[in-house]
């Protein structure tokens, strides 16, 4: 048996890394559907929206003396080519010049096209009061693991044989509850069926932001 704790008493290697998890978001559908234009209208009013706004994509949804229907209040322009005019509407659009007031396109035969916000996904920061710790499995045949932390170097809260116990296929462990702007101090254990444990691993540091 001591020859097991021998062997893994210098065969983990710890270290800290940081997190990453990222969300992910879909949207789209047609912009007829009142359930996506009401989806669309938290974006877009929470930006400036110009008949020239090029953050985003612009729907034709009626032609010249055509009319149709919003449930949500959407950003609507008018015109032809490079000449718009444009409002925000909720019901009833009527594609005139009457409607929207003036004639932006003189001579030209123009349109109504609706606006939906671009939407980008971005990953979330790295969750402050939390550090991976990660380390490479010995060769010998172990039990499971046992990880110590503390905020001070080689002094952990927990006492020798009570750190926290981590499965033997386990190779990485996530300590949470971290206090902000404290460095933290990390190291591993082994042990074996007996419970015969290894000295601490090499210490990995963490500050928390």
């Amino acid at each position: 048996m001591e020859s097991i704790v021998n062997t893994t008493r210098y065969a983990l290697l710890a270290s800290v890394i940081s997190t990453a998890v990222l969300f992910s978001a879909c949207g789209g559908g047609n912009t007829d559907d009142a359930a996506d234009t009401a989806k669309a209208t938290a974006s877009e009013t929470a930006m400036e929206v110009t008949p020239a706004s090029t953050d985003g994509t612009w729907t034709k949804k009626a032609g010249e003396w055509g009319s149709f229907t919003l449930a949500a209040s959407t950003y609507v322009r008018y015109g032809a080519g490079t000449r718009w005019i444009g409002k925000w509407i909720t019901g009833t659009v009527y594609c005139n010049n009457d409607f929207f007031g003036s004639d932006p396109a003189y001579g030209s035969v123009k349109e109504c096209d609706v606006f939906k916000a671009s939407t980008t996904t971005t990953p979330t920061p790295t969750p402050s009061g939390s550090a991976i710790l990660s380390w490479t499995a010995p060769t010998s045949s172990i039990s499971g693991y046992r990880v110590y932390y503390g905020t001070a170097s080689g002094k952990y809260s927990q006492s020798v044989g009570s750190g926290i116990s981590v499965g033997s296929g386990a190779s990485s462990y996530t300590v949470s509850n971290l206090a902000s702007g404290s460095t933290y101090y990390f190291a591993v254990t082994s042990f074996d069926s007996a419970g015969k444990e290894s000295s601490f691993s090499s210490e990995a540091s963490k500050q928390i932001p």
